[in-house]
C-alpha cells in the first residue's frame, strides 16, 4: 500500500495526462515486477526440499531480482527526464504549472512526430516567440505548420529558427511570414540555410548601403538615394527592397553583368549560393502559411 501511494503522489506533482501515462506505464511495469519476485521467493520456499528444483528456483528470482532493477532504473529514467524538460521550458519561457506542462507536451509530441530533439526544438520555440514579440504558444503552432509544409526538407528548420528570426524581424517581416519563406526556400531545394541567409545578408548590405551595395542598385535602375531616404522614413522595408530588386532581375538577361553584379553586392555569397532564380522568386514570395500549406 506504501508503495502504491507513493507513486500516486509522484503522478500527482506531474499534473499532466501524458506525464501521467508515461509514469503509470512504468510503475505497473515496475510493480509487476515485485509481484514476480514474490510468486518465485514461494515457489523457491517450496523448492528447496529438492536440490535441483531449488537451483532452478534460485535462477528464477535471480532473473527476476534484474528485471525489477530494470523496471525500477526506467522509471527513474523516466522521471528524471520529465523533471529535466519541465525545468528547460520554464528556464526558456519563463511559463509554470499547467500551462507550462501544456507547452511541455505539445513540442515533446512536435519533436517526436517529426523526428528532432526536443530541447533544440523548445529552443527555436523561444527564439521565435522572442525574435518576434509573440507568445510561446503562437511560435510552436507556426513551427508546426512549417514541419507540415515541408520546412525541414532540408533538414536546417530547427537551426534557421534558432539563428533568424531577429533578422528578419529586422528586414520588416512577420513571423507568419519568416516560416511561410523558410519553408519555400526548403519546397525549392535549397541546400542548407542559404535561402534565409539571403534574406540575412539583404537586410545587412541595404542598411549600410555602400558604395558598391549602391551602385549595384543603380546598374539594376534603381535608385540608391531615395531608397535610403524611404529606409529611414519607415515608408520601406528592406525586404520590400529586395522584392523590388527581385522584380528587376525578372527583367533583365540573366547573364548580363548588372545582374552578377547585384546578386554579389546586394545578396553577397548566401545570394550566389542560392542562385539567381530563388532570388527572383522573392518577388512573388507566398508569405501566407495557409496558403504554403495547401
Amino acid at each position: 500500500m506504501a508503495k502504491k501511494n507513493a507513486i500516486t503522489a509522484v503522478v500527482s506533482i506531474s499534473g499532466d495526462a501524458k506525464g501521467l501515462a508515461e509514469l503509470v506505464d512504468k510503475s505497473d511495469a515496475l510493480q509487476d515486477a515485485f509481484a514476480r519476485a514474490k510468486v518465485e521467493v514461494g515457489q523457491t520456499q517450496k523448492s528447496l526440499l529438492n536440490w535441483s528444483q531449488g537451483v532452478q528456483a534460485i535462477d528464477a528470482i535471480t532473473n527476476t531480482v534484474r528485471n525489477v532493477k530494470e523496471a525500477f532504473s526506467e522509471f527513474s529514467a523516466t522521471m528524471r527526464q520529465q523533471v529535466q524538460d519541465n525545468l528547460q521550458v520554464t528556464q526558456l519561457t519563463g511559463k509554470t504549472g499547467e500551462e507550462m506542462l501544456r507547452l511541455r507536451n505539445a513540442a515533446k509530441v512536435t519533436s517526436e512526430q517529426f523526428g528532432t530533439d526536443f530541447t533544440d526544438t523548445m529552443i527555436g520555440v523561444n527564439s521565435l516567440a522572442k525574435g518576434f514579440g509573440i507568445s510561446a504558444e503562437e511560435a510552436l503552432k507556426l513551427i508546426q505548420d512549417g514541419f507540415v509544409a515541408g520546412a525541414n526538407a532540408n533538414g536546417e528548420f530547427v537551426d534557421t529558427l534558432k539563428e533568424y528570426p531577429r533578422y528578419f524581424k529586422e528586414a520588416g517581416l512577420s513571423a507568419e511570414e519568416f516560416i511561410a519563406i523558410t519553408t519555400n526556400a526548403a519546397q525549392q531545394g535549397i541546400y542548407s540555410d542559404k535561402g534565409v541567409d539571403v534574406i540575412k545578408e539583404g537586410n545587412i548590405r541595404l542598411r549600410e548601403m555602400t558604395k558598391a551595395t549602391a551602385d549595384a542598385l543603380a546598374g539594376i535602375g534603381i535608385n540608391a538615394e531615395a531608397v535610403q531616404a524611404d529606409l529611414q522614413a519607415g515608408s520601406l522595408t528592406t525586404f520590400e527592397v529586395m522584392q523590388l530588386v527581385a522584380s528587376k532581375l525578372n527583367e533583365l538577361p540573366a547573364s548580363s553583368a548588372a545582374v552578377g553584379t547585384a546578386i554579389a553586392d546586394i545578396f553577397g555569397g548566401p545570394g550566389e549560393d542560392a542562385g539567381l532564380a530563388y532570388i527572383q522568386s522573392l518577388a512573388t514570395v507566398q508569405t501566407n502559411m495557409e496558403a504554403v500549406k495547401a
